[in-house]
């Protein structure tokens, strides 16, 4: 499929065919301690709830955020296994246990290098052959695989290897994931298939307030460009940056925000802005109250945050790392790369464009999500793909070898 093109979603009698099966989607986190990961397995899960497409269970971790966020996942059968010590961590034996609670047709895993993952190696070695889905979910970007790569070498040959081996479909959300996992060595079948976004009512912004906001939204973390991002701010020509702000919205990954924080008040103090966490309702009011969005990341699967962004008709300034390239050819993102110089070159035109032309790029983001990124669309094409690994049947146009 090529980048940019449309997903195909299946008919309405094809999804008429599809008989209500079992699925456990395995995380190792079902709350906002998951950051992108949760609202990607959530809005898939939820999607094949709500439209009667599966039956559908969520394993996953007890963390400090698991009862907040519990709610938030409606009327889905969500279990929280509790881990004890290191060697349960390592093996994933109350994961493996719990998901042999309950009749499965078929499991999801989500992300590599987790006790998801290993919770599902652990059941195939106790000789349960219930087939299974692995969604990558980025983890397998060159950026991934050498952060800490002394660990996951070591890691690979116990678990890793045999998890991508043996699964019945693989997942990706774009092409550039598709050539990331055959460059691992991966054989077997692969559906193509991106995050969803839900897709809120349409928003009317004035343009005319005194200062305007270009938001980030992600953890904080060196993968995500923020160091670039902070710098180019700072260097940025005062005609340019006067009247707008830089506000960053995260969770700390890996104890970085105090030096971003730091960084940013040595450089720019007077116009970025720290927001911590933010989820639910206080995200959305976020993306309502910004007039533009930025995410200037080394590495994705497919963001979450950049589909939420064109859903509230925000423009846009992403990397190609992203995997959104069909954002360029619709007109609703401007590209820049994860260094000082490229994103002050881009900001520096981008932030003094006309309210018009902003306003065009941000309808065509909206025009996109409710095309092709809406999550009943994925949850249809999902679910055909759980019907084809179960039932044989011609292969969803999703799927490539």
């Amino acid at each position: 499929m090529a980048a940019g093109s449309a997903y195909i979603v299946p008919t309405s009698s094809q999804t008429e065919r599809l008989k209500l099966i079992r699925v456990t989607q395995l995380t190792e986190f079902a709350s906002r301690r998951a950051s992108g990961l949760f609202a990607s397995v959530q809005g898939l899960s939820t999607a094949l709830h709500d439209n009667s497409l599966a039956r559908v269970r969520v394993v996953a971790r007890r963390d400090d955020a698991s009862e907040l966020d519990r709610p938030s996942w409606g009327g889905i059968d969500l279990v929280h296994v509790e881990t004890s010590g290191i060697f349960s961590l390592i093996t994933a034996r109350e994961m493996a246990d719990e998901c042999l609670r309950a009749p499965a047709d078929i499991f999801h895993v989500h992300n590599l290098w987790t006790c998801a993952e290993r919770a599902m190696v652990n059941i195939r070695r106790r000789g349960i052959g219930t087939p299974y889905v692995f969604s990558p979910r980025g983890s397998m970007s060159p950026w991934a695989l050498a952060h800490r790569r002394w660990k996951k070498q070591l890691s690979w040959p116990f678990w890793e290897k045999t998890l991508v081996a043996k699964a019945a479909c693989l997942h990706a959300l774009s092409e550039a994931e598709v050539e990331m996992i055959r460059q691992i060595g991966a054989k077997g079948p692969i559906c193509v298939i991106p995050n969803g976004v839900s897709v809120p009512a349409i928003v009317s912004r004035s343009r005319n307030r005194r200062e305007r906001k270009l938001l980030f939204v992600g953890r904080l973390h060196p993968i995500k460009g923020l160091s670039e991002l902070i710098d180019a701010w700072a260097h940025l020509p005062t005609e340019v940056r006067d009247g707008w702000k830089l506000v960053l919205a995260g969770w700390d990954d890996g104890s970085e925000a105090a030096a971003y924080r730091e960084h940013a008040a040595r450089v720019a103090s007077e116009s970025i802005t720290f927001t911590g966490p933010v989820f639910g309702e206080q995200k959305n009011e976020l993306f309502r109250e910004a007039d533009a969005f930025i995410l200037p990341s080394r590495s994705e699967g497919l963001p979450s945050a950049v589909l939420e962004a064109w859903s509230f008709g925000l423009p846009t300034v992403i990397t190609d790392a992203c995997n959104l390239a069909v954002g360029f050819s619709r007109g609703a993102a401007v590209r820049i790369t994860p260094e000082v110089r490229s994103i002050c070159n881009v900001l520096t035109d981008f932030l003094v464009q006309p309210d018009e032309i902003m306003q065009e790029m941000g309808q065509a983001g909206r025009r996109l999500v409710e095309e092709q990124f809406s999550w009943k669309s994925v949850a249809l094409e999902m679910a055909a793909v759980y019907q084809w690994i179960l039932h044989g049947g011609v292969r969803p146009n999703s799927v490539v070898f």
